[in-house]
């Protein structure tokens, strides 16, 4: 089955009428008369999720009466238990006070989701490029919106077919993977540049990922023991090799770290690191990582995000690139195709399903 990919930002606002449901949670909050203040939690929440935090004395206690509950140093509400909504972005201070004693909590809202953008039917794949401006690949179209969410119209008309599947974007041109090749268009005008790799894989060209060097990878994904990395020359489209033929059993995730290409072998188990000309340089075991079943990955400074997805559960994986330290998971239900690292979260996404978990930047 085809995997398509997702740039996440985007799609958290393509899911965003239907992604948050609503939370209840209790936060205790104690009242001492030796030490007044407290940082209790859960405290984190996702924005339009709700939160109840009831007072307790010293002793354990309940308490009763009103109590007055104070955000940001504003009156917010008076009476012993205080359900909030996270509606303001951002970090803020709830205070209880009653008799003159008080109790402090760090709260922290969630990002609010961006509405959906228009004009969309099937979108498959989300790149934005350093100016904001979206580009949504929406079957066998490129649409283009501006950073507020703007329609500006459609790129690549006619020259895509329905298996277009992955895009990524470098210094002004997109790249997109449709079939067995690649085809390049400008990002401005949306005119054809190119066709890349016509011939050279053994599958279909799926996920594309550039080093710093301009080199540009895309998974060759093919049953083994063709399936494969093909790397061509992101400015000029010539190939230049190909790694891992005979070594990866079911590609379906790549990664760079700016100079290596890290490959997501999923039935291997592994993730496999290539060196720019192809070559294996190492690889990144079971035992190494604690992953099972690794089918998406990102790369964001000094920390590999593996989506590990097992028979039994899913997890998102930390790792230290350091030294291939685990540094934290988290559990999610179903599976998971694509990864992408935004810039205070990692997201893991399942497009077929609309489904996504997310998980702050740790450490």
């Amino acid at each position: 089955m085809k995997k398509k990919t997702i740039l996440i930002t985007l799609l958290m606002m393509f899911l965003a009428s239907s992604a948050f449901a609503v939370q209840t949670n209790k936060v205790l909050v104690k009242f001492s008369k030796n030490a007044p203040q407290y940082n209790v939690g859960p405290t984190n929440r996702d924005y339009g999720t709700t939160a109840t935090y009831q007072a307790y004395d010293d002793q354990n206690n309940p308490v009763t009466g009103n109590v007055v509950w104070s955000l940001d140093g504003k009156t917010a509400y008076t009476g012993a238990i205080y359900t909030r909504t996270a509606d303001d972005p951002g970090i803020h201070n709830l205070t209880s006070t009653k008799n003159q004693k008080s109790a402090v909590m760090t709260v922290v809202d969630g990002p609010k989701p961006e509405p959906p953008l228009p004009n969309l039917n099937n979108p498959s794949n989300v790149v934005r490029d350093d100016a904001g401006t979206y580009y949504v690949l929406d079957g066998s179209k490129i649409k283009k919106y501006d950073s507020s969410g703007n329609y500006l119209g459609d790129l690549g008309t006619g020259q895509l077919s329905d298996n277009a599947s992955y895009m990524a974007i470098k210094d002004g041109m997109l790249y997109v993977s449709d079939g067995n090749c690649i085809k390049k268009f400008d990002s401005v005008d949306g005119s054809f540049d190119q066709t890349i790799g016509l011939g050279k894989f053994s599958g279909e060209a799926g996920p594309i990922v550039f080093n710093s060097d301009g080199q540009m990878a895309v998974v060759d994904i093919a049953s083994f023991p063709l399936g494969s990395i093909k790397i061509f020359d992101s400015a000029t489209g010539q190939y230049q090799t190909a790694g891992g033929a005979g070594l990866l059993n079911t590609p379906t995730g790549i990664a760079s770290d700016g100079t290596k290409f890290y490959v997501a072998d999923a039935e291997g188990r592994k993730i496999k690191v290539f060196k720019s000309n192809g070559t294996l340089d190492r690889e990144i075991n079971q035992s190494m990582g604690g992953f099972t079943t690794p089918t998406a990955i990102a790369i964001k400074g000094n920390y590999l995000g593996i989506c590990d997805n097992d028979l039994t559960m899913g997890r998102l994986l930390i790792l230290d690139l350091g030294n291939l330290s685990f540094v934290t998971s988290k559990a999610y239900s179903g599976t998971r195709t694509v990864l992408s690292a935004a810039t205070n979260q990692w997201i893991a996404t399942n497009p077929d399903t609309g489904s996504y978990d997310s998980l702050e930047w740790q450490p």
